[in-house]
């Protein structure tokens, strides 16, 4: 009895502190804030902003334990001002009340924390978004967008998700005179699934999202030096045209506009822009980087050259193939596969697999080998597929470790259909792989259905023999 009690009460404790770590109560909800050179240069902008990012206490001065370490995000609308907490859905909206003096009040009714952490924050108008962001140890690809009717942040329905990197690097830019957003790379992370090949892979697809049917439009992939550059790239900001960005101790401007790569050479911006980062606040207009200075609290500037900036020799984005070089190479395409096919029905009708010529190979298969083949045999003439799990409760290694179980999953499967290749003379596999349908992470096993009578055979000789 009493060690059910340490066990409950261990329990409640451990519970709870789950709870604190989840959410947070709505303790600190107004703030009134000195207009500092910082805020008033923000409010001062024109356009609407994307979530300029500042440090923990760096706008509003927080006291719950759970926010005050939470960095703070600015966002501007066509006419109001509001401070987000990175990871949480936690809005202020500020309000002037004297030339001197903004009143932030907490406007939302949201609870949860450690969500859609670095998602990027950016305004439409006068709605509010979040894209993307970690959280419970993966990322995503969701769109909320802030109701201010229910003070709450709503899904947007998209057709496919799209996981863009954290906003503290390159990769998302909004095209705000044709309503758009566009993904240059994807960056899913999973860190809940041992998954050592794709683990964090980035992906060259692109993307764009027209705000006005809310739908993904697929882009041209990038350059692959641009794809490397942006994997490596810290301190994005945005402006009308691109992404201004450090990469590898250089400055680049990508220009989406002209599809130009633009490199700036003076090493010392380079250098002082990466020392910006360490800031409280940076943020982009017109060819001025302004950010606030962490040890004075004084808005300081630094000036971009923009016309020293150099193209490079490749793209933002792959050019387009010609139209007639298209139609030429699907042609191409199309006659090899017709000379392919024509070579392989002229080849199997004369392969006769019988019992009597695979004895002549003198050519055996283990008793595990043969296990396999007719536990694959008897899911494909069900027009089943086999998954990892079947598999190594069938070579009798579903108690070893994952190591262990790939390499002997690997070792019988090719030695099959090595000897199968031997045997026939058929380039084909005997055991086919592909990637399961309903997660593309694992893979599924099979005999097609043109060697299943080949297999019987083989394991008739065994039988035989």
């Amino acid at each position: 009895m009493k060690h059910s009690s340490i066990i409950i009460f261990l329990a409640v404790l451990f519970l709870s502190g789950i709870t604190l770590r989840v959410s947070a109560e709505k303790k600190d909800s107004l703030f009134v804030v000195r207009i500092d050179p910082s805020l008033e240069k923000i409010l001062s902008l024109e356009k609407n902003t994307n979530g300029i990012k500042g440090n923990a206490q760096s706008f509003i001065q927080l006291t719950e334990p759970e926010l005050q370490y939470r960095k703070q995000q600015i966002v501007k609308t066509n006419s109001k001002i509001y401070i987000h907490l990175d990871g949480t859905g936690i809005l202020f909206e500020g309000v002037k009340i004297a030339d001197t003096l903004i009143r932030f009040s907490r406007i939302e009714n949201t609870h949860n924390i450690n969500y859609n952490g670095s998602g990027h924050l950016f305004s439409n108008g006068e709605n509010i978004y979040v894209y993307g962001g970690y959280g419970f140890w993966k990322s995503n690809g969701h769109l909320k967008k802030f109701n201010f009717i229910d003070k709450e942040w709503d899904i947007i329905s998209l057709e496919k998700e799209i996981i863009p990197p954290g906003s503290y690097s390159p990769g998302v830019w909004h095209d705000v005179n044709r309503n758009r957003m566009y993904v240059l790379t994807e960056k899913p992370v999973n860190e809940a699934i041992v998954d050592f090949e794709n683990k964090n892979k980035a992906v060259k697809s692109t993307y764009y999202l027209d705000f006005g049917t809310m739908n993904w439009i697929d882009n041209p992939p990038l350059h692959s030096k641009t794809s490397q550059l942006l994997r490596k790239g810290v301190l994005p900001m945005q402006n009308e045209n691109g992404i201004l960005f450090s990469s590898d101790m250089n400055v680049y401007l990508l220009d989406l506009k002209s599809n130009k790569v633009l490199r700036l050479s003076d090493k010392s911006i380079a250098q002082s822009i990466s020392r910006i980062a360490q800031q409280d606040l940076y943020f982009l207009d017109k060819n001025m980087v302004f950010f606030k200075n962490q040890e004075t609290g004084r808005l300081d500037s630094l000036s971009i050259p923009i016309n020293e900036f150099k193209e490079e020799s490749f793209p933002i984005f792959s050019k387009h193939i010609p139209e007639y070089f298209y139609w030429s190479g699907l042609m191409a395409i199309l006659i090899a596969f017709v000379i392919l096919i024509s070579t392989q029905i002229d080849r199997l009708p004369n392969k006769k697999i019988t019992v009597e010529l695979l004895e002549q190979k003198k050519l055996e298969f283990t008793a595990i080998e043969n296990g396999l083949i007719q536990f694959l045999i008897n899911k494909s003439r069900k027009q089943l597929k086999a998954d990892i799990n079947e598999l190594n409760y069938v070579l009798g290694v579903k108690e070893k470790n994952i190591g262990l179980q790939k390499k002997i999953r690997s070792e019988a499967i090719k030695a099959i259909n090595e000897k199968f290749s031997y045997l026939t003379g058929i380039a084909e596999p005997l055991v086919s792989i592909e990637r399961s349908n309903k997660d593309k992470r694992y893979f599924e096993y099979f005999i097609q259905k043109e060697h299943i009578q080949i297999a019987i055979t083989i394991l008739k000789t065994a039988n035989e023999s």
